[in-house]
């Protein structure tokens, strides 16, 4: 700060020592009902108007309070007021605010330093203008920047070319309508927390705001049960550039984008995140959710929108649906624009009367509650070896697979053709016995049929036997329907 200038502001008093300059907005400094905010606000729109401004103090600026030094940066103009300066034995002390504006929201942060020594050769402590209030910005619908009054981490740092650097220490906030926090054990949040992060950084300019972040775990509101955490991801609140290797969907538009893969897009860009499966996805192996990775997933103003997919994720050995052998081929999903456009599942299953050589595969998919609709492909005949009977299944046949408290419930209800054919010194030929509404499922009853009936001839024979059947028929008065 130069000697000129301290000159000038030295022949506005009389006194030597003890003064104080009172700047020309009018405030009086013991009217506690206006804000330091409202000060700042009010002095830097009267240094504005009134044209009282320069890029720097130097000689040639005028000796009157309140005084601008206006600098651009990146297209935006940043102005440190100075408001009032005292003189002590100690030296001179002087007080400034500043007012930066946030680009496109309309939002502004108020700074203030008191009692800022300085010299002929600068200022000799700690000159930084610190903010005043915590500020919250909505930078989407879902997903507000707070920017804490931290007087260590939010400030502004300026010497007498005016604005050099803003730090800020931020926490970025997503509504619960968007992302809930996900417990341990794959359940959300019911006590009203919301899914934060947080982040310091310093910048000359907003278009500098590119910053690495991660997120806790949570569940997108719209795809329920599946748990992510995002270990790498970008916050872009820059017009001038996006994320290094930044890959957006093909055919993607944002109202921020002026022209596809445009360098003004702003939001998160999760670079590479895990993602867990519902709980009711188990391996008989281990008590661990099943995980699998994914990348490339935009959040902005028009909400999430990504594809992703994993493949071979379980084995019939390992899968586990409500006790019956599960696999999880192919899952597929796709979000655009905060809209559940699909979730694809493909696997095998098999029934516990059966085993893996007549596992049936299933395909379907999941809805926007959490509910699935899955299709079992059964065959036309299935083997018993159990029964040692072979079952030829009418189309009528099918099989239910829905979730409750975190389970799979399973059930088949099958209808058709059993067929029995032993030989040896006990031998049993049974054909044409026909069945309806075998229920099998992993809830109690486990196995249940509503009727039998022979429809040919069959016979047993053992070493002190043989019995020949013309006709059978059976009904279960109990029977429950799955």
């Amino acid at each position: 700060m130069g000697l000129q200038f301290l000159k000038k502001l030295l022949t506005l008093v009389l006194i030597l020592f003890n003064t104080h300059f009172v700047n020309a907005v009018g405030f009086l400094q013991t009217n506690d009902t206006i804000t330091d905010v409202e000060i700042a606000h009010s002095l830097h729109k009267n240094v504005t108007e009134n044209g009282n401004l320069s890029d720097m103090i130097d000689n040639a600026i005028p000796t009157l309070l309140p005084f601008g030094v206006c600098k651009e940066i990146g297209g935006e103009k940043q102005t440190i007021v100075l408001d009032s300066v005292s003189f002590s034995p100690e030296g001179g002390f002087l007080t400034a605010f500043a007012v930066l504006g946030v680009p496109k929201t309309g939002d502004t942060l108020a700074f203030k330093v008191s009692n800022a020594q300085f010299t002929t050769g600068g200022f000799t402590g700690d000159a930084k203008l610190v903010l005043l209030e915590d500020v919250d910005i909505d930078i989407a619908d879902s997903t507000t920047l707070s920017i804490k009054a931290d007087q260590e981490l939010t400030y502004v740092e300026w010497d007498c070319n005016g604005f050099q650097e803003l730090g800020i220490d931020c926490e970025v906030t997503f509504s619960r309508e968007f992302l809930v926090p996900e417990n341990a054990d794959g359940s959300t949040d019911t006590t009203g927390q919301q899914v934060t992060t947080e982040f310091v950084t310093q910048i000359q300019s907003w278009d500098e705001l590119l910053i690495d972040i991660n997120l806790p775990p949570f569940q997108f509101t719209k795809l329920k049960g599946f748990g992510f955490f995002v270990s790498d991801a970008v916050f872009d609140f820059s017009e001038l550039e996006n994320s290094s290797n930044m890959v957006f969907p093909p055919g993607y538009t944002s109202p921020s984008m002026p022209e596809p893969n445009s360098p003004m897009w702003e939001g998160f860009y999760m670079r590479q995140m895990q993602i867990k499966l519902p709980p009711e996805f188990k391996n008989k192996n281990s008590t661990e959710r099943i995980t699998f990775s994914a990348d490339k997933i935009l959040v902005d103003e028009q909400g999430v929108t990504g594809f992703f997919s994993a493949y071979n994720l379980m084995t019939l050995d390992s899968g586990d649906a409500g006790g019956w052998a599960f696999s999880l081929d192919t899952i597929m999903v796709e979000l655009s624009k905060n809209n559940l456009e699909d979730v694809t599942l493909a696997g095998d299953i098999v029934i516990p009367i059966s085993d893996e050589n007549n596992a049936l595969h299933y395909h379907g998919f999941i809805d926007n509650s959490g509910e699935y609709f899955l299709n079992v492909n059964l065959l036309d005949t299935m083997d018993v070896e159990l029964w040692a009977a072979k079952l030829a299944l009418y189309n009528n046949s099918y099989i239910n697979i829905h979730k409750q408290n975190n389970e799979f419930i399973t059930s088949a209800v099958l209808n058709g053709e059993l067929s029995i054919t032993k030989g040896g010194n006990s031998s049993v030929k049974i054909a044409g016995l026909e069945f309806q509404q075998l229920s099998i499922q992993n809830q109690q009853p486990y196995l249940d049929i509503y009727s039998i009936a022979l429809t040919g001839p069959s016979k047993i024979k053992c070493r002190i036997f043989r019995l020949r059947f013309i006709m059978l028929n059976l009904q279960n008065k109990t029977y429950l329907p799955v």
